[in-house]
């Protein structure tokens, strides 16, 4: 995927002789069986909250409308009107980030940075152990992990990363003890 034409690489020594053509051209193949064993929760949101990955993790809906007018792919995209609307899946091991390794990857499209807006929470009953990933009021993306309601990792992208009425891609991921924060590409 490259939505500004920008990532460019030679990939002559990745791709395998086999999936070029006479003039040496790169050709994608698509791999039976569509994502690998490591995507645990795939959501479209195209007008539906049904999980497309193998997992198939049922969405509970809370007032989440779609529209034909905010969608980034295919027909309809989610709409979260700010203060009731969310999306729910029950608690799962596919869900544990505790193994050092994971990513968390989502359109989003921000119409005000009033107020914090969600991404992906994670939490017990009294919030006192969480995992946020979510836009703070002054733009930035910021991942914070809390044990017993103290702050364990906070994690921040600067300021002013995100803009109101524009479809930004937001990556965050850990690798070992390293996290990352990725807009639009760009850590």
């Amino acid at each position: 995927f490259d939505p500004d034409g920008t990532f460019f690489k030679d990939r002559t020594e990745i791709a395998n002789n086999n999936l070029t053509d006479s003039n040496n051209i790169f050709a994608l193949t698509r791999v039976a069986g569509g994502d690998d064993s490591y995507t645990k929760f795939l959501y479209h949101l195209d007008n539906a909250v049904t999980d497309s990955s193998g997992g198939r993790h049922t969405l509970t809906n809370s007032n989440v409308t779609f529209s034909t007018t905010y969608k980034k792919f295919g027909t309809h995209g989610a709409v979260f009107n700010g203060t009731t609307a969310y999306l729910y899946v029950a608690d799962h091991a596919d869900a544990d980030l505790s193994g050092g390794t994971w990513t968390i990857d989502a359109w989003v499209y921000v119409s005000s940075l009033a107020a914090v807006n969600p991404i992906y929470y994670q939490n017990t009953t009294n919030d006192n152990d969480s995992f946020k990933v979510y836009i703070d009021t002054d733009g930035s993306v910021k991942i914070l992990v809390k044990a017993s309601s103290s702050p364990v990792v906070e994690i921040y992208s600067p300021a002013s990363v995100i803009q109101k009425g524009k479809w930004q891609h937001v990556e965050c991921g850990e690798s070992g003890n390293t996290w990352y924060i990725f807009v639009d590409g760009v850590l």
